[in-house]
């Protein structure tokens, strides 16, 4: 398959169906202070589709592109949350921070496919962020 396939486009604005969920998004495009929207439905109603259709139209305050971070499955808890360089800490004293997955979607759009496959206390912090 092409590297063009690959990357194929689907318009947000193409998107037929599914009301409530298009809404919640262009709600979080007006208004990006919002709390977060989970969209739930049966294998294959585009959910996916829309998301990612979704991160093209969003955009940050300063209006460069906004944040589209996807939470990898395996995602432990210090990639989600972010974690210190505790080797850094104890050797030379200092404090040097990892930004985790959530920091880096904020202003933006946290994807996570499947969730019901993460770890419950995952989602619970995830849900709760």
């Amino acid at each position: 398959m092409s590297k063009k396939m690959n990357s194929l486009f689907f318009p947000f604005t193409a998107i037929v169906g599914m009301d409530l969920a298009r809404h919640s998004l262009i709600y979080h495009a007006i208004d990006q202070g919002l709390g977060g929207t989970v969209l739930m439905g049966h294998r294959g109603c585009a959910k996916s589709t829309m998301v990612r259709a979704f991160k093209d139209i969003l955009v940050s305050g300063n209006s460069a592109q906004a944040p589209f971070v996807e939470v990898p499955l395996g995602a432990s808890e210090e990639r989600l949350l972010g974690s210190v360089d505790a080797t850094l800490l104890v050797e030379q004293g200092k404090w040097r921070e990892h930004k985790g997955l959530l920091e880096q979607a904020h202003g933006g759009v946290l994807y996570v496919d499947e969730v019901n496959l993460l770890p419950d206390h995952l989602v619970d912090q995830t849900l709760d962020a």
